[in-house]
């Protein structure tokens, strides 16, 4: 794990794996492995066997690393990254994935405007690697544990209800929502969910939690 290598370590050994942006001069390839926990600097050295190995290392390759922790050289700490006053010396490695060129760069910069919205959606599983999105979606899940706990100390009950589904015929009027994938098609927010909170109650479950996307409510 990326962000567990925070300091030198009295431990000879230091492993972790994730995808990589790569930087290579003549004496020395420098590696930023990234996983959901962060970034690490890896370094191959010219007199070291995994040296010429390294050079065919390319951008978003998913690498397992083995390798020791060491101070970075005054002057080339990092103080944005949580791991940025160590980097990990290679003693060996493999290449666990190749990856073609990505249709767009995965790492991002202040100031730095990211690819459309519309290519990152085709890509999806590209885009997610994002630091960024990687850390909403954490505080994401945060704020749902805390919510849970909360609403569980109260005694209520998370009962999961459809959101968008088939129509019913008890006579509400259904919420029309606009299919963005497939023109001139229609999403219908039956009232089966309020049908299904409705049943919950007659079963005598009296506080009862929702389950439904955030966005949606």
């Amino acid at each position: 794990m990326a962000s567990s290598a925070t300091a030198p370590s009295a431990r000879p050994w230091f492993s972790t794996a994730g995808s990589t942006p790569n930087r290579a001069y003549n004496d020395q390839i420098f590696v930023d492995l990234r996983d959901r926990y962060g970034i690490t600097q890896i370094v191959f050295e010219a007199d070291d066997p995994t040296f010429q190995p390294a050079q065919e290392i390319r951008d978003e390759f998913v690498l397992s690393i083995k390798g020791t922790v060491r101070e970075r050289l005054p002057g080339k700490h990092n103080p944005k990254l949580a791991t940025g006053d160590v980097e990990v010396k290679v003693a060996g490695f493999e290449i666990l994935n190749r990856c073609p060129t990505p249709p767009f760069p995965i790492t991002e910069f202040p100031g730095e405007e990211l690819a459309h919205e519309d290519l990152r959606l085709q890509y999806r599983f590209l885009d997610l690697r994002r630091l960024s999105l990687q850390r909403m979606l954490g505080l994401r899940h945060r704020l749902n544990q805390v919510i849970r706990e909360h609403l569980d100390k109260h005694d209520f009950i998370e009962v999961e209800t459809p959101l968008l589904g088939r129509s019913t015929p008890e006579g509400a009027r259904d919420y029309l929502v606009p299919s963005r994938v497939t023109p001139e098609s229609w999403y219908a927010a039956a009232a089966v969910a309020a049908a299904l909170q409705a049943a919950s109650h007659g079963g005598r479950l009296r506080q009862v939690l929702p389950n439904r996307p955030l966005s949606a409510r």
